[in-house]
């Protein structure tokens, strides 16, 4: 009869240990960030870009994810890499055939001013980007950006995230 106790007693804890509920010892696995109170997202263990993981400031856009970047706060001087993506339901369209970006900055009275902007003639395509694809990747050298919020803007309905631009220490 105390084995049948006992076995009633694990079998739940084996049961969750298993599926992964449980976990003994330290929990530093590969792929996992820790938050130890930083405010910088831990890349993703892929081939391609570093995928967004932690939202470090406020977001305008509903659809801010949709842009994907390592980390939202930056030193004057990073090259910023980041690429589209979309992560919707149904086809995401843009004014263009490539995506255009436009760079913002926050200004004191709370509108953005256009620091990069297409300077191109407009393709007369409309581009679309169906669910789950992304755009190329894009690049923008923050040497001459003044701390500050800035935004990433798309020509593709609402898509934009902000992110922040910080003295180089």
């Amino acid at each position: 009869m105390p084995l049948k106790w006992a076995i009633l007693i694990l079998l739940p804890i084996l049961i969750q240990f298993n599926a992964g509920c449980l976990f003994i010892g330290n929990n530093n696995l590969p792929g996992s960030a820790a938050l130890n109170g930083t405010t910088q997202a831990t890349p993703a263990e892929t081939s391609g870009p570093a995928v967004h993981r932690i939202i470090t400031i406020p977001q305008d856009s509903p659809q801010a994810d949709y842009v994907i970047m390592d980390r939202d706060i930056y030193q004057v001087g990073d090259t910023i890499r980041f690429y589209l993506m979309n992560e919707g339901g149904s086809v995401l369209e843009c004014a263009n055939f490539y995506p255009d970006l436009y760079v913002r900055k926050l200004l004191d009275n709370g509108t953005y001013q256009d620091i990069i902007r297409p300077t191109g003639p407009v393709m007369p395509m409309i581009g679309q980007l169906p669910p789950g694809a992304k755009s190329k990747q894009y690049t923008v050298d923050t040497s001459t950006f003044e701390p500050g919020y800035y935004q990433i803007a798309f020509d593709c309905g609402n898509v934009s995230r902000n992110f922040e631009i910080r003295d180089r220490y």
